[in-house]
């Protein structure tokens, strides 16, 4: 006759709950009882791990925290800080929105990724015939001349692509093509990170941007990706199992 296994839990509170065995262990996962990082460990064995790292729990403690996720209400302020960071919530973390991890989002496809690249090219061509008129009618009326009129109208398409890659990553994660189809940019080590980086995202993909194609089609990630230690990913669709 054998005995089933039984484990110890010890929550992120410090509370240690009695032996108990696997089906018990379910219960209280299911109940809300023990979470996702609470330590867990047999009680034939002395090392700690995570119970979300225990097969027979990962799927519900994950379902937990998803749930936990999606429910939190955010304060306005809140929200603006993680969107200037670029924090997005995690599956599997400490509190609220925490640092993205690699695996948590797949990386984008090339396919997509230059769709997304020709739609948010049709919205910046659309702007720069905008600026063009602009100026061709400040031109007209004397305020430009033919020494700086080109120079300004090329200059204020450059700032307006620039600053148009710079505050939609910034502020709204995605550029309108990149949320049309689904992806945005994360740190390739799966942290977040600030303006400063989108910042020399955006630098280098105004110097590089044209090379985007060709490194996509080579190694999976463009110039400024690679620089700026980043990279593309999917948008990852969470059920609501509500």
């Amino acid at each position: 006759m054998t005995s089933e296994r039984m484990y110890i839990v010890k929550t992120v509170e410090g509370e240690e709950l009695p032996p108990a065995d696997q089906e018990t262990l379910i219960k209280w996962a299911e109940s809300g009882k023990i979470k996702a990082m609470d330590q867990v460990r047999s009680t034939l064995i002395a090392k700690w791990d995570k119970c979300v790292n225990l097969p027979f729990l990962k799927q519900i403690l994950l379902a937990q925290q998803e749930a936990e996720v999606l429910k939190q209400e955010r304060s306005a302020w809140s929200k603006l800080v993680a969107r200037v960071t670029l924090k997005a919530p995690e599956l599997v973390g400490g509190t609220g929105l925490v640092s993205t991890r690699l695996e948590t989002y797949p990386s984008a496809s090339g396919p997509i990724r230059l769709l997304a690249i020709l739609t948010d090219v049709v919205i910046l061509l659309v702007i720069a015939i905008a600026i063009f008129f602009v100026s061709m009618g400040l031109f007209r009326i004397g305020v430009l001349n033919q020494a700086n009129g080109a120079y300004v109208c090329l200059t204020a398409i450059f700032l307006a692509v620039f600053f148009y890659y710079l505050f939609q990553i910034t502020f709204r994660t995605q550029t309108v093509g990149q949320r049309y189809w689904g992806i945005f940019l994360i740190r390739r080590n799966g942290q977040p990170f600030w303006m400063g980086r989108v910042f020399f995202y955006c630098f280098f993909m105004m110097i590089f941007g044209i090379l985007t194609p060709i490194f996509l089609l080579c190694g999976g990630r463009s110039i400024q990706e690679l620089l700026t230690g980043t990279r593309m990913a999917k948008v990852k669709l969470v059920k609501n199992r509500a």
